[in-house]
């Protein structure tokens, strides 16, 4: 499915005004918004709601690891996963609150826990080097 975007405005003033599931619609409003004044810049931008490409969704494990050296706390959930997700995956030292956390992604519970973990030593080893 199609949508129709009509925004305004450039920069931090940029936004969203309004939806449309047709072009002519989205025209139609865009005609009466840009009437002619200095700041009128309303246009169309078009969309494919939920196109993800030929990327397959498919059930997975997202793992989460924390601690402050070691792991403290470690969790797994079920989840919806594809490449996207798989790819984004990573590992770091927060300086609030002195913790490393990290997230990983697979297809089974194992893999996501083995993704989360590399993270995790990989943020430890950064931070002891650096």
């Amino acid at each position: 499915m199609t949508v129709y975007i009509v925004t305004s405005g450039e920069y931090s003033d940029y936004g969203i005004n309004v939806v449309f599931s047709t072009r002519e619609k989205a025209d139609a409003y865009v005609k009466i918004h840009n009437r002619g004044g200095p700041y009128d810049s309303a246009g169309v931008e078009e969309y494919e709601v939920d196109d993800i490409g030929d990327e397959s969704i498919r059930p997975g494990y997202e793992a989460r690891l924390s601690g402050k050296i070691e792991v403290e706390k470690e969790s797994t959930k079920e989840c919806a996963i594809g490449e996207r997700c798989m790819n984004y995956s990573y590992g770091h030292y927060c300086d609030i609150d002195k913790r490393y956390s990290s997230v990983g992604y697979g297809e089974t519970q194992e893999q996501a826990l083995k993704v989360a973990r590399d993270n995790y030593a990989k943020a430890r080893a950064e931070r002891e080097i650096g």
